[in-house]
């Protein structure tokens, strides 16, 4: 069952009319639960056997049936919490497939153990709550806590204390007034230099600094000619994620520039373009400065999750992702000591998997 599940794939994958009924059978054998969210959504953790070569405890999958396009879709989440497969019953990802092959030991396996769930359904929650693996859990942690028992996640910047300093400013709108004006391209070589020296002679013509620039015939703005940079100006930089824009302040009418570090991977690199601008007096803002001011001075919260994707600092989770590693990587060379995943467990505040809860219609 086991690899079945996970040999379904991570891209959707439409079914015909025999796929579509075997997902409106499963649909019909989970709607003995009540929605799990406003979507309509339903399902149920499975605990099952592992896949061979893996450790012997036995893993998580929550399976669960949606409604996508008037039709139904299973989507199976693996035990490290990453969506595995996702079987569409329309025909919006194309494919003419049945997926007899896994959607039929689905529904034999359910037909067994809804049952023996459905009859003690408290029992079941109680289980769950107590034995599924705190990696498929959602949970939060200071950060100081976190970085204490796992230095690895402290982050460090070059000439820290200054960027420190520079991000304060930003918070507080205190950026140094201009002592003399530039133009947006001057202020745009200034970055791309500061750039240029923290990678020195490893920067390649098309992968250092992409610096947007703003035309006033896009924006609609009654823009200072000397503000527009020339073509050759940012065309010749590539992109880092790292952008400076020319904003106008709403309630002053006055024009100020707008550092955003996209990722938290160029957090050392971007502050120090954030410290050359501050230096030469460029009235700029750094976008979220207030996240990345968490981040460097070790405050705020950390979710443990097993969510891995990349995070930028412009979203909710900026570097505020922990994943647990599995039980069986503890105390190996590149991970967590054992020690460590206890205390991390201990100090963090878990919340409760959602119960099932039996359908009021029976």
């Amino acid at each position: 069952m086991s690899e079945l599940l996970e040999c379904s794939g991570d891209n959707p994958v439409s079914v015909n009319e025999r796929g579509k009924k075997a997902l409106a059978e499963i649909s019909s054998l989970l709607s003995v639960f009540e929605p799990v969210d406003q979507t309509g959504k339903r399902g149920l953790w499975l605990e099952l056997p592992p896949r061979y070569g893996r450790s012997s405890s036995l893993e998580w999958y929550y399976i669960s049936v949606t409604s996508v396009g008037g039709s139904p879709c299973l989507e199976v989440t693996q035990n490290e919490g990453r969506l595995r497969s996702i079987i569409g019953g329309n025909d919006r990802y194309g494919g003419f497939q049945s997926m007899a092959w896994i959607l039929r030991p689905i529904i034999n396996y359910l037909r067994e153990k809804l049952p023996e769930i459905t009859g003690d359904i408290d029992s079941y929650n109680k289980y769950v709550e107590e034995t599924l693996p705190y990696r498929q859990r959602v949970g939060r942690i200071s950060r100081k806590d976190l970085c204490r028992i796992a230095p690895d996640e402290r982050i460090t910047v070059r000439n820290q204390q200054e960027c420190i300093q520079v991000l304060k400013a930003s918070v507080n709108h205190i950026m140094a007034p201009e002592t003399e004006t530039h133009s947006y391209s001057e202020y745009y070589h200034i970055a791309a230099k500061a750039y240029r020296d923290y990678y020195g002679a490893l920067v390649e013509d098309d992968s250092p600094l992409f610096l947007s620039p703003c035309y006033e015939d896009e924006l609609g703005y009654d823009m200072p000619e000397d503000c527009l940079p020339e073509n050759s100006q940012w065309e010749e930089l590539g992109i880092s994620g790292i952008t400076l824009y020319l904003s106008e302040d709403s309630t002053s009418e006055d024009w100020f520039y707008e550092l955003n570090i996209g990722s938290y991977y160029n957090i050392d690199v971007g502050m120090q373009v954030a410290i050359a601008l501050y230096d030469s007096g460029c009235p700029f803002v750094i976008h979220n400065a207030r996240k990345l001011l968490d981040l460097l001075e070790g405050n705020g919260d950390v979710t443990i999750t097993s969510n891995e994707e990349t995070v930028f600092p412009d979203t909710r989770k900026e570097r505020s992702i922990f994943s647990l590693p599995q039980e069986y990587e503890l105390d190996h060379s590149f991970g967590l000591t054992r020690e460590q995943y206890n205390e991390i467990i201990s100090l963090a505040t878990w919340e409760k998997p959602a119960p099932l809860v039996l359908s009021a219609s029976g």
